[in-house]
Order: structure tokens, then C-alpha cells, then sequence
């Protein structure tokens, strides 16, 4: 029922009641009322399981009915997707509605192939071989010649010559397909092992520095806007693991530039997409401004909603802009509130108890953090800043002994778990334990350990520090803003 429900949210205003009418001008079977009637409960959204829904529709609660009428259901739904026109005729379409449409004519094709209506099943395939071609969609190109070479056959005028022509642009095509795969291939080789893996990026530095030769290659021999899209992805990605972050906002930008000027690879995600990286590489750089700039127009984006709201907030703690960080945790929480993904909750409940930290609210960010077990059994990197701010959080407490007892869990953790930058959490775990045995003497840990505090704040090689991730709050930061 709730995939259902979630599949009656997709469609528009129009597409309701186009379907609406549909159900109300067919035959008055009892079938067809029946999936009116469903229709109707699933938009009043008042009932949320089968059995609630069978029971007011059949009068109990388990029916074979039932089910038939959901499947036949589901399947009408389907139609009104795939026949939809959201494009108008002045709209500039994107790859994805490209794409569809480039469907809908394909599928029209082999109607009137089936039809025997060959010349005109041609026409229908050139056509839509025209937007694929236009948009570089390979897959759906190889579709259309091959059913244009096998129709053509039955034209005496032309057969071999037209068949030889087609089947030719086939096989080149096949050839592209396939190098478009090998280059995602590598962008994937990369990227997918670092999915939710914060401070494991460094295993795969050198593995996506020469992925990025491999497609650059690629991108010389095709010309093709897809690979390019994937090489300046990967250059990105390959660029921020290496820490040149010039270098990564480089690729950002002719990514950017690519999907404003090329109709082929444009989508509205892939634009949000770009308007991250864009975000994350002036975040790097300590541009904030610029970072909020990028980070703001992903947000209205589809699917960067998430990644951007991240940037922003991390810049804004970065600033100690409290308010702002407040409004964008209160965004997100209230868009995740009714979702099953308890890592993103968990996640952004940890951003909670930073937003208190720097809100001074101590107490409260400590019964966050206590309570947050989902975070705490992540082992991939975000367990290190819980154990990090539990440690902070007693020590503004003045829970002296507490503290000691956190840091040396700190400690046994990250030898436990070695990653790239260690030495920079070597030298957190030696500057709070030289801070805890001068009972909080922040002026002399300051000068004490100055030099060690700009290698912190410098924040390369070892002692990088990933601005996305867990250490929000620096304790380079925090020990000068105490001072």
C-alpha cells in the first residue's frame, strides 16, 4: 500500500483527473467503480494498509478481489505515466525527458510493426532516432537503427544499400555504448566504495587518479559528451582524495560549464549535482560566500536537497552562524521526519547536538549524543567525532574525570581504526590530555602547543580534515575562540 500511495504522488493535477475521467467514461462494470473507489481512498490518505483498505472496499479484510484490483490498478497508473506529456512545445527538453519521449515513439514503432504497417513504423523510428542521436542517448539509438535495418529490408528500392548504411551506424554505436559503460565503470570503481565511508577515501587516491587517465583517454578518442561528463566527475572526486583542491574545482567548473551548454548530458540532477561539487570546493578553500552561493542553488535542485543542506550547515557552524545552521537543521528534520532512512536521521541528529555545542547548550548536545545509538555503532569514520564531542561536551561540563575516561576511549578507537590524517587525531588526543592535566588552562595549552594548533588549522596532508564529515567543531577552533 505505501508503494502504491507513493506511486499516486507522482502523477500531476492534470494526470489525476485525466484519469479520473477515464474510469468515469469506460463501462460501469463493478471492476471499474471498484478502482475509482480506490483511487478516491488513496488520495483522502486516510487509510495506510491493505487490510484497512480491503475491509472498506470488500467488507473484509483479506480478499483475492483485493489484490487483483491493486495489480490491475498499479498497471493503469503506469499507462498514465508512460503516455504523460510534461514537455511543451516551447519547453527545451532535458536527456531524461529526451529519453522518454524517444520511448514513447519507439514503442509507437513496434505497434505498427506488429500492425504490418512497415513504411510507417520506419518513419516513427527515424524520428525518434533524430532526438536520440540529438542527445546522444546510445542505447536508444542502437534500438532504432536495429528495427530500421530489419524494415528496410522489405523495401526492394533500397534494401542492401539502406541495410549496409544503418547496420554500419549499429555497430558504431555499440562501440560507443560500450565505452560510455567502461568509462562509468571507472567513475563507479572510485566512488562506490566511499559511499557513507568518511576517512576512507585515501584507499582509493591512487586507484582514481588513474581512472582518471583511463577516461581522459576515452574522452580524446569519442568526443563524446557523456565521457566527458564522467571524466571531469571523476576528476573532481580523484582531485578533493588528493587534497588540490584548485585542481578539483577546475574539473567542478567545466562540469558546470558542460551540463549549461550541452543539451546531451543536461538533467536537472546532474545540475544540482554540479552545484555541490561547486559548493564542496569552495568550502575547501574556505570560501564561504562562494560555497553558500552553490550550496543555495543546488537546494532547489531535485536530489541535492541533502548533500547541499550539508554544505550550508557546515559552513555556517564553521562561521558560528548559529541561526542559519538552526534553520537549515530544522529543514531537514522536518523533510526526514517521516522517512525509514535511520542513518540520514541519525546523521542529522549528531548535527544537532554540534549546532547545541555551538550554541553553547552543552547539556543538551551530551543527552543527544547519549541517546544517538544508530551513530554509535558506525564504525566507518562518524563514531570518531561522537566519541570526539562526548570528550568536549564533559569538559565543558567540567565533568573533569568523565573526560579523561572519553579520551582515552578516543584514543584506543582511532589506533583501532587507522585512517589517513591519524596524526591529526594523535595530536587532538595529546593536546586535550595535556589540557585536562592542567585542570583547563587554555592560555597555556595555546602557547604550549602552538605549533602543533597550525598544523591543526592548516589542515594538510596528515592533518586534513574533511569539512563534510564529523569535525565540525575544530578543537584548533574552539581552543581560540576559549582563548
Amino acid at each position: 500500500m505505501e508503494k502504491l500511495s507513493k506511486l499516486i504522488q507522482t502523477l500531476t493535477k492534470t494526470e489525476l483527473l485525466l484519469l479520473k475521467a477515464y474510469y468515469k467514461n469506460l463501462e460501469k462494470q463493478i471492476e471499474t467503480v471498484r478502482r475509482l473507489e480506490l483511487l478516491n481512498v488513496l488520495l483522502k490518505g486516510k487509510v495506510t494498509t491493505d487490510s484497512e483498505v480491503c475491509q472498506l472496499l470488500y467488507e473484509t479484510d483479506n480478499c483475492q478481489a483485493y489484490q487483483k484490483l491493486k495489480t490491475r490498478f498499479t498497471r493503469d497508473l503506469y499507462k498514465f505515466l508512460s503516455l504523460s506529456d510534461t514537455v511543451s512545445e516551447d519547453t527545451k527538453m532535458d536527456v531524461n525527458e529526451a529519453k522518454k519521449e524517444c520511448y514513447k515513439l519507439l514503442l509507437v514503432g513496434h505497434t505498427l510493426t506488429s500492425r504490418l504497417a512497415f513504411e510507417l513504423a520506419i518513419r516513427v523510428f527515424k524520428e525518434a532516432l533524430v532526438i536520440a542521436k540529438r542527445y546522444e542517448l546510445t542505447y536508444e539509438a542502437i534500438g532504432c537503427l536495429q528495427m530500421i535495418g530489419i524494415l528496410d529490408i522489405n523495401n526492394a528500392n533500397s534494401r542492401l544499400r539502406q541495410y549496409v548504411h544503418f547496420s554500419t551506424q549499429q555497430k558504431e554505436k555499440i562501440i560507443l555504448l560500450q565505452q560510455e559503460l567502461l568509462a562509468s565503470d571507472y567513475y563507479n570503481e572510485v566512488t562506490l566504495p566511499n559511499v557513507d565511508q568518511k576517512n576512507k577515501e585515501y584507499l582509493y587516491a591512487e586507484k582514481a587518479t588513474k581512472n582518471v587517465a583511463l577516461i581522459q583517454e576515452l574522452s580524446k578518442q569519442t568526443k563524446s559528451p557523456t565521457i566527458y561528463h564522467w571524466e571531469y566527475r571523476i576528476g573532481v572526486n580523484a582531485a578533493l582524495m588528493n587534497q588540490d583542491f584548485e585542481k578539483a574545482l577546475c574539473y567542478a567548473e567545466q562540469l558546470n560549464k558542460l551540463l549549461n551548454t550541452n543539451q546531451a548530458v543536461s538533467t536537472k540532477n546532474s545540475l544540482g549535482l554540479s552545484f555541490v561539487l561547486l559548493a564542496i570546493c569552495y568550502l575547501e578553500l574556505d570560501n564561504h560566500a562562494r560555497a553558500q552561493q552553490f550550496a543555495q542553488k543546488a537546494l532547489k535542485m531535485p536530489y541535492a536537497f541533502y548533500n547541499a543542506s550539508i554544505v550550508l550547515f557546515a559552513s555556517y557552524i564553521a562561521q558560528n552562524d548559529v541561526l542559519n545552521a538552526k534553520a537549515i537543521l530544522q529543514k531537514v528534520q522536518s523533510k526526514i521526519a517521516n522517512s525509514n532512512d535511520q542513518k540520514q536521521k541519525a546523521k542529522w541528529k549528531y548535527y544537532e547536538a554540534i549546532m547545541l555545542f555551538a550554541d553553547k547548550k552543552f547539556a543538551s548536545a551530551l543527552k543527544i549524543l547519549s541517546q544517538n545509538s544508530d551513530l554509535a555503532k558506525d564504525k566507518t569514520g562518524w563514531l570518531m567525532g561522537f566519541k570526539l564531542m562526548e570528550v568536549l561536551c564533559h569538559i565543558e561540563l567540567d565533568n573533569l574525570e568523565v573526560a579523561a575516561l572519553k579520551l582515552r576511549s578516543f584514543k584506543l578507537f582511532f589506533e583501532r581504526n587507522p585512517s589517513a590524517n591519524l596524526q591529526r587525531y594523535k595530536t587532538v588526543q595529546i593536546i586535550l590530555k595535556d589540557l585536562l592535566h592542567t585542570k583547563l588552562d587554555y592560555q597555556l595549552i595555546t602557547k604550549k602547543h602552538e605549533i602543533l594548533l597550525k598544523l591543526l588549522t592548516t589542515a594538510k596532508g596528515e592533518y586534513y580534515r574533511d569539512p563534510l564529515a564529523f569535525e565540525l567543531i575544530t578543537i584548533e577552533g574552539w581552543l581560540i575562540n576559549k582563548v
